[in-house]
């Protein structure tokens, strides 16, 4: 053992990581051993190992210590966890549910033993096929085949849910995972008789595990680990890498920008192969990816859900980068995506502490994703100089195509569709000519026309709705939001009845959006009136609907676009008539109207109730109109304006006596 007198330990003899570090010793591991460094991530630098600092400066850092541990994590796991409480969740000595009863562990062990089980004969299978295929064994052919034949097995539906599955089912997963390419007849049959352990990624790419059905609890904690166990079982050396959620060669426009742990493998020519279990794409290693080492692994999956829980507690933006900085290694990972979604979540009339907490992510590539702050400044600010100025000090560095990346961040401004029209047109086709599928670059187009700072032709704007809808799920947002849109103008072309079929289909949808499908409710409401249908079975809908959902205040935005349509609606000529010379359905838009604004007054948004009731006022009779400006009365004093509501008392108090 190397002279413990001539190292410096950068922690006290109190520490956890002392404990873990005197283990180490008394197992005959050397300080200089331990000295090593620790690998940190230079977002400068996508695909390539980031630097690896402290190395040999005689100073025994946590990290150095973590670092030797968890890259001899197979001997030392027990150890992680009984010092420092860390779980090396790939590692089958941990990856398991706790067992809480001698049963439970007795299930566990069972699980372990049919994992074993299965993995090695399937791993006999895959070497049987290689071989047969003339691969030498340890070539980096063998290994990437070998990896892409284990991610098969992860992705395949397991058993259970294959006898649930109709036969067109199972070709669909066949052709997702490019079954029959694989050149393996041993391994498919074996896979079309005791399945694999998951299923396919769900059609709408969310970030939810793609093992949601799993054959054998072990396997339910989530799939990154599972995958990492099968490759380095069986010998392929396997590598965890931090990804983004944006790709080199396609700007996933809709996507939240978001990292997460992804498997790599490295050839012996330095070329990477990259597998995604979260999202499941195929051609990972074409996003964005940094190699991570097994302590920036084990921090991460460790650290990631408490900093979470206490991230959302705090409230202050600035304590919130203190949290993340003070408690991770700031690797990036742990804290990025739980700060950049709090950024956007301030909602406050000031973006000053949001460009400074930009600021404060993006000073040290070595730390944080340097796009960050062109991101935040655009996506929160309307200083969209200032945004354009920090992203060209970004070119070449973002691992995206510039031009198209600019473009990117330039549309994601909430202020993007009231910018000029030539400036608009320029980002959009960029957006497009770098990737022909964006769909949020033909919704911003559709949204630039809609505002009206735009005009599309109406060939142009069927193909762009096209283009916009294309392979967005139905229970999406976007998707109800896109519909409607196309409803309205097909309405706005006389084309009354592909409207009406739209409208039905966003009524039937799975996702209960109050916005859209209350608005789907409004405008079939108005059709239906204007063309002497009647009309007040869809308002009838609308309010039954509102009534059995019990909206919130989470739902406060959505209920104030539903009003804010009715109003919209009513006040457009062609409607403004039905109202007029249908008292029916005057009353019971009336009633809608009500409705709405009470739900403001509920929670105590009386300025937003006011439009609502200012309109019902306007299309209601003597009766009626009385009982609204009552309604208005309150709201005005609620909203502290005494005078307002004494000049409109007193215009009350004339019409009464009038009458």
């Amino acid at each position: 053992m190397s002279d413990l007198t001539s190292y410096r330990y950068l922690f006290d003899g109190n520490d956890p990581y002392h404990r873990l570090l005197e283990h180490l010793h008394a197992d005959g591991v050397t300080d200089e051993e331990i000295d090593r460094g620790f690998c940190q991530i230079d977002y400068y630098r996508p695909g390539e190992w980031g630097p690896v600092e402290g190395a040999q400066d005689f100073r025994i850092d946590k990290r150095e210590v973590l670092e030797y541990a968890a890259a001899n994590w197979k001997k030392y796991a027990p150890v992680i966890e009984k010092t420092l409480g860390m779980k090396t969740y790939w590692s089958l000595e941990t990856f398991h549910i706790d067992p809480k009863t001698a049963e439970e562990r007795e299930v566990s062990l069972s699980d372990k033993h049919l994992w074993n089980e299965r993995l090695t004969e399937a791993i006999s299978i895959i070497e049987s096929d290689l071989q047969r295929l003339g691969i030498a064994k340890g070539s980096d052919e063998y290994r990437f085949k070998f990896a892409d034949a284990l991610n098969t097995i992860f992705r395949f539906p397991n058993k259970n849910m294959m006898e649930r599955f109709e036969k067109k089912q199972i070709e669909d997963f066949k052709k997702q995972l490019k079954f029959d390419d694989l050149g393996m007849p041993t391994l498919c049959a074996f896979l079309l008789e005791n399945g694999g352990y998951g299923e396919r990624p769900a059609p709408d790419n969310s970030y939810q595990s793609s093992i949601r059905s799993c054959q054998i609890q072990l396997v339910c904690i989530t799939g990154i680990f599972l995958l990492y166990n099968m490759m380095d079982t069986a010998g392929l050396e396997p590598i965890f890498v931090e990804l983004t959620g944006m790709r080199k060669d396609r700007l996933i426009c809709n996507e939240t920008y978001i990292t997460r742990t992804g498997i790599a493998l490295k050839s012996s020519a330095g070329d990477w192969k990259v597998f995604d279990p979260i999202m499941g794409r195929d051609n990972p290693e074409r996003e964005i990816f940094y190699p991570l080492s097994h302590r920036q692994a084990l921090e991460n999956t460790n650290n990631m859900g408490d900093l979470a829980k206490k991230i959302v507690k705090t409230e202050d933006p600035f304590n919130k980068t203190v949290l993340a900085e003070t408690e991770t290694s700031a690797d990036g990972i742990k804290s990025m995506f739980y700060i950049f979604r709090n950024i956007l979540a301030i909602k406050d009339d000031s973006d000053d502490g949001k460009k400074a907490l930009a600021r404060t992510l993006s000073s040290d590539p070595k730390k944080h994703h340097p796009i960050f702050y062109p991101i935040i400044l655009m996506a929160t600010s309307k200083d969209d100089v200032s945004a354009m100025e920090s992203m060209k000090k970004l070119e070449g560095h973002t691992g995206i195509p510039d031009n198209a990346f600019l473009s990117y961040v330039y549309m994601i401004s909430s202020s993007f569709s009231k910018l000029p029209e030539d400036v608009i047109r320029t980002h959009l086709d960029r957006l497009i000519d770098a990737d022909p599928s964006c769909n949020s670059a033909y919704d911003a187009y559709l949204d630039a026309d809609y505002e009206g700072t735009i005009t599309l032709d109406a060939a142009t704007k069927e193909d762009y709705y096209k283009k916009a809808l294309n392979g967005v799920p139905s229970s999406d947002s976007l998707y109800l939001k896109l519909q409607f849109r196309r409803a309205e103008h097909y309405q706005d072309s006389g084309r009354t009845e592909e409207a009406k079929e739209i409208l039905l289909s966003i009524l039937r949808a799975d996702k209960n959006d109050l916005c859209w499908k209350g608005n789907a409710c409004l405008l079939w409401a108005f059709i239906e009136a204007s063309d002497g249908n009647g009309g007040i079975r869809q308002l009838k809908e609308l309010m039954e609907f509102i009534e059995k959902k019990r909206p919130g205040l989470d739902d406060l935005k959505d209920m104030e676009a539903v009003l804010k349509y009715a109003v919209k609606l009513s006040s457009n000529e062609r409607y403004s008539k039905v109202i007029n010379e249908n008292p029916e359905f005057r009353l019971e838009f009336m009633n809608t109207l009500a409705l709405l604004s009470r739900f403001f007054l509920k929670y105590g948004k009386p300025e937003r109730a006011l439009p609502g009731v200012e309109k019902a006022i306007t299309i209601s009779d003597d009766l009626d109109w009385l009982a609204h400006m009552i309604v208005k009365h309150e709201i005005l004093l609620q909203q502290g304006k005494i005078a307002e509501a004494k000049a409109l008392w007193t215009e009350i108090d004339h019409m009464m006596f009038e009458e």
